[in-house]
């Protein structure tokens, strides 16, 4: 068996994405400059494990003199058999009077998903949090979902009793309030009958 029949046990169990709760989910900030940061995190895509155990810092290419761009920061992940790596990188976006996203790559074997899109406008020289979009969590990279989880019998059980305790409650002062309803409805009649008794 290689890698690739052993990652294999994890499908139907674990769905691709980004470990919400696993260091800052490889959320990316800015820095100082032209540098941002990927948080710490871990994935699963394609059958592969990325672990960023560390803050990664990535330098942006310096600003256009002129025109904007829109940067996208991707874990990319290549399962073509010459490489297989997964790797955390810049895809630079062509400057532009309106600039687009780069287009990423999803076919023949390599897989880019986008953790943020940071807009590089003219000449800035320093990149702020306002710049970054986040993409973690999104359609597009989402958070790891179907991880199995077990269930506490002893919570459920203290809940159902909880439900059957309130249940009941409610019940038995339903009853209480119809019984008093009727016997003072009964009582009226009785009194009423007696009333009509009495003239007769």
């Amino acid at each position: 068996y290689n890698s690739r029949h052993m990652s294999k046990l994890f499908n139907g169990i674990i769905k691709d994405g980004i470990f919400m709760s696993i260091g800052t989910s490889m959320i990316v900030t800015a820095a100082e400059g032209m540098v941002v940061n990927v948080g710490e995190g871990r994935a699963w895509f394609n059958g592969t494990w990325t672990d960023n155990d560390s803050i990664m810092e990535l330098r942006l290419t310096a600003s256009d003199l002129l025109m904007d761009r829109i940067d996208a920061i991707v874990l990319e992940v290549d399962t073509n058999d010459n490489v297989r790596k997964n790797e955390i990188k810049i895809i630079t976006g062509e400057p532009a009077t309106v600039p687009n996203k780069p287009t990423l790559i999803k076919d023949s074997g390599c897989y880019q998903y986008p953790l943020a899109y940071i807009y590089v406008a003219g000449t800035v020289a320093e990149i702020t949090q306002a710049d970054i979009t986040n993409m973690v969590g999104t359609s597009e990279t989402p958070f790891v979902t179907g991880i199995l989880e077990t269930v506490n019998i002893d919570d459920l059980v203290a809940q159902w009793k909880q439900e059957w305790v309130e249940w009941k409650a409610n019940k038995e002062s339903e009853y209480s309030t119809w019984t008093t309803k009727e016997k003072a409805e009964y009582d009226q009649w009785v009194s009423e009958q007696e009333a009509a008794m009495d003239a007769w």
